[in-house]
């Protein structure tokens, strides 16, 4: 029985990290976003479809990392119930 929770607890490990390495890289991703968009918006000449397809991916990027976050939270509160 002890083996089988020492199994457990390293795959839990595991998928933390893997949980927190991929958090990190949605932020970083929506962060080049925002980035990307306020460079756009300093250039003062640009095309609108371009401010509104950044826009849009910056929505799509802040609802992936949204739920992410609460999926994984999710599996926190099942852990620990």
């Amino acid at each position: 029985m002890a083996r089988n929770q020492q199994t457990f607890e390293t795959i839990v490990t595991l998928n933390a990290q893997s949980a927190q390495d991929e958090l990190k890289k949605k932020k970083q991703n929506l962060d080049d976003l925002k980035k990307k968009k306020q460079d756009l918006l300093d250039t003062k000449n640009y095309n609108p479809s371009d401010l509104r397809n950044i826009n849009k991916e910056i929505r799509q990027s802040q609802s992936e990392l949204k739920a992410y976050n609460s999926k994984v939270k999710e599996t926190i509160d099942v852990q620990n119930a």
